[in-house]
């Protein structure tokens, strides 16, 4: 068996490949970030704001991606909601390739939004604190606390 400093610099490197590939699991398990509005993935906030989204609220490639939450919570959901109207998908990328029939512009004038909040027994209005069992039962009534004024918007899950 060779000693310290009887090691040359191929042993060196090999050593140095074994231990990268040993380590190489917990890099590689490192939280991705997604984006809120079309689920793209990235390995760092930086790469993932980089690049303008195609589904940005403002229109297609019109902004930029903006990450949602950490990527642990977001990427075992499963499944994802609207946070105007309930409706759900298995992935932000599936929700969020509709229009939204409860969208603050108009129906049908904006893509569904992903909620932010986790699954929960009951929802509860952000303006006036009415509640209900799901996002569609809340949303599906005017709020009389909306800050357009009363009843001139929905109630909100927050």
């Amino acid at each position: 068996m060779k000693t310290a400093s009887m090691l040359s610099l191929s042993d060196l490197l090999r050593m140095f490949a074994v231990f990268l590939l040993l380590s190489l699991p917990s890099l590689l398990s490192a939280e991705d970030v997604y984006c809120k509005y079309c689920g793209n993935r990235a390995s760092s906030i930086s790469s993932l704001t980089a690049n303008k989204c195609p589904r940005h609220p403002s229109g297609a490639y019109k902004g930029r991606h903006a990450p949602t939450g950490s990527g642990r919570c977001v990427s075992e959901r499963s499944k994802y909601e609207c946070e105007y109207c309930g409706a759900s998908a298995s992935s932000i990328s599936s929700l969020t390739s509709n229009k939204c029939p409860r969208h603050p512009d108009g129906a049908y004038k904006g893509r569904h939004l992903p909620y932010s909040g986790g699954e929960s027994k009951h929802y509860q209005c952000e303006y006036c604190g009415a509640s209900a069992s799901s996002i569609s039962s809340l949303t599906s009534n005017k709020c009389p606390r909306h800050p357009d004024g009363a009843y001139k918007g929905r109630h909100h899950p927050y």
